[in-house]
């Protein structure tokens, strides 16, 4: 990974995607060392399942195609449907690429996938 930063909502320098109500600002943004950016948004387990939620993925899915796959966007949860945990989630995303979130994700575990810690995390390391 090149670097990768806690995207802050509602600042000037915020990425977000318009959805059909207002802006998504997803939670973070990833250079990977192979050029592809990776966008993740993490939910709360109780979120995974709403209409918001199944927006975001589908806005999601609409930008990696739009940019023939060079943009990578995961929704990811502590842990979803097929079991896996946030790392696996994380991993699976990005498995066709040769370099991955080795430090980003070395944190979050080490922080028993805490969407909270990750914000710590994140402000530690600046």
């Amino acid at each position: 990974m090149k670097f990768w930063f806690r995207n802050i909502p509602q600042t000037k320098s915020s990425f977000f995607i318009q959805t059909s109500t207002d802006k998504f600002y997803p939670d973070f943004i990833a250079k990977l060392k192979n050029g592809k950016i990776l966008i993740i948004e993490y939910k709360g387990e109780y979120l995974s399942d709403t209409k918001d939620t199944e927006e975001k993925i589908n806005l999601g899915k609409f930008f990696e195609d739009k940019s023939s796959n060079e943009v990578l966007f995961l929704l990811a949860i502590k842990k979803d449907s097929q079991g896996r945990n946030l790392r696996a989630q994380i991993l699976d995303k990005i498995k066709d690429n040769q370099y991955f979130l080795k430090s980003l994700l070395q944190k979050i575990m080490h922080r028993n996938n805490s969407y909270e810690n990750i914000f710590i995390i994140h402000n530690r390391c600046n």
